[in-house]
């Protein structure tokens, strides 16, 4: 499901990115499209009123033309160009042209433009043209001593337009080129950010299914024994209660570490679902520790366990103390259940820049290299075989990582051989009201 989020949300981005692009660049390419169409259209319709007269020959390509004119000019302001004039009959009979073209392309053109006056683009000479007409209202022509009507004359302006097209398939090619680069690029972005934006999403996922998953896997045990101890009650029902004292026992047990597991639940999803808006006031630390060496001293005295503490009594600092002290119940909880026998149990705390520092180390057995990444897990323990000898479910630590993190601190181990270190960083915060 989250793989299928991701590719939804990376489709999503994909489509808004590429209408963007897209738009953004037909944009640019009509925009110069229309600024050349223009420009070459203001060049091909630019108004000339000419006068020439002759009565001599012409030779044009070494060739003796006696029913045209040809002039070699041109005018800057109007790019490349040849002008044309045809008499009614469609017949060529005037060339203004500085250009190294044939009489046969003259020709041709003129040709293009009797057939289709309305004007266009043709190619010829190896070019491409942009031609239109115009009835002759400001030309006359003299052949001697007749004159043809200015009224019975089309002119006709070719101007090339070759570079214009070849910068805009230039500007399309660039364009299509850039929209591929870009796709690629925004499709890797966008595959790195939606894998980003969802990664807590995925986290959270599947941290829900493999808790359900342990939750399961640890109420599976108990209710099988249940289930067992109540097909042996009903199997000697003729038994008084104090004949089946020994499994309504066991059954009372196991409820009891059952409550236990569904109560460190309830905790963990409680911290889960905590705002960040809890009540922040001044706390004495010290006093803390002496409430946690008083609830835990009766346990700490059947395990012959002594609890030293040490602590600055004017140790203070703003955050929630209820919070702190469920902190610091769960790791003297974790302590006074793997202190070894006749072993010890220390209880420290002092500020350091501007944190309140909170150390809980026991004598005994300490933690393997291989389990110290895994400790804060939840339903992780090292030593499966205390689970229902201590009533351990691997909640605790978890619990306690999780509300150190509320508190804007860090929780970390240390451990060899002999003795295991907790210790917690908890900074200061401004007092307010939850």
């Amino acid at each position: 499901m989250i793989i299928k989020l991701r590719n939804r949300l990376i489709a999503a981005i994909m489509v808004f990115v590429s209408i963007i692009v897209l738009v953004a660049f037909l944009a640019i390419y009509m925009t110069t499209y229309v600024r050349i169409y223009h420009e070459n259209l203001e060049k091909v319709n630019s108004e000339e009123i000419i006068t020439v007269t002759s009565d001599g020959q012409m030779v044009l390509d070494g060739q003796v033309i006696t029913d045209a004119f040809v002039i070699n000019r041109i005018s800057p302001s109007l790019g490349v160009y040849f002008n044309l004039i045809t008499n009614a009959s469609g017949d060529l009979v005037w060339i203004d042209s500085a250009l190294a073209l044939n009489m046969e392309d003259y020709e041709a053109a003129a040709r293009i433009a009797v057939e289709n006056p309305d004007g266009a683009t043709a190619e010829f000479g190896g070019r491409i043209w942009q031609y239109a007409t115009a009835l002759s209202d400001g030309l006359q022509l003299d052949y001697g001593d007749s004159a043809a009507a200015p009224e019975d004359l089309t002119f006709i302006r070719f101007l090339d337009v070759t570079d214009s097209h070849q910068t805009l398939n230039n500007l399309l090619i660039t364009l299509v080129g850039l929209y591929i680069v870009l796709m690629i690029v925004f499709f890797l972005l966008a595959r790195y950010f939606a894998g980003r934006a969802i990664r807590p999403m995925a986290e959270a996922w599947e941290s829900q299914r493999q808790f359900v998953a342990d939750a399961s896997h640890e109420l599976k045990t108990p209710i099988s024994t249940l289930n067992t101890n109540l097909d042996i009650l009903y199997a000697s029902r003729e038994d008084t209660i104090q004949d089946q004292i020994k499994w309504l026992d066991n059954s009372k047990k196991v409820l009891s570490r059952m409550m236990a597991l569904m109560q460190s639940m309830l905790e963990l999803a409680k911290v889960d679902e905590m705002s960040d808006a809890y009540h922040v006031e001044e706390v004495l630390v010290a006093r803390l520790l002496d409430e946690a060496e008083d609830g835990y001293a009766p346990l700490a005295e059947k395990k012959n366990v002594a609890i030293i503490k040490s602590a600055d009594e004017d140790v203070r600092i703003c955050s929630n103390a209820s919070m702190l002290q469920q902190i610091i119940g769960i790791l003297m909880d974790n302590a006074v259940k793997y202190t070894n026998e006749g072993g010890e149990i220390q209880m420290s705390a002092y500020a350091e820049k501007g944190e309140a520092v909170i150390k809980i180390q026991n004598t005994g057995d300490g933690i393997s290299p291989a389990d110290m990444d895994k400790i804060f897990d939840r339903f992780y323990r090292g030593d499966k075989a205390r689970v229902y000898r201590e009533g351990n479910y691997g909640l605790g630590l978890s619990i306690a990582k999780s509300v150190v993190e509320k508190l804007g601190g860090k929780i970390h181990v240390q451990s060899n051989a002999e003795r295991t270190v907790f210790t917690v960083n908890v900074p200061n915060q401004k007092p307010r009201r939850a």
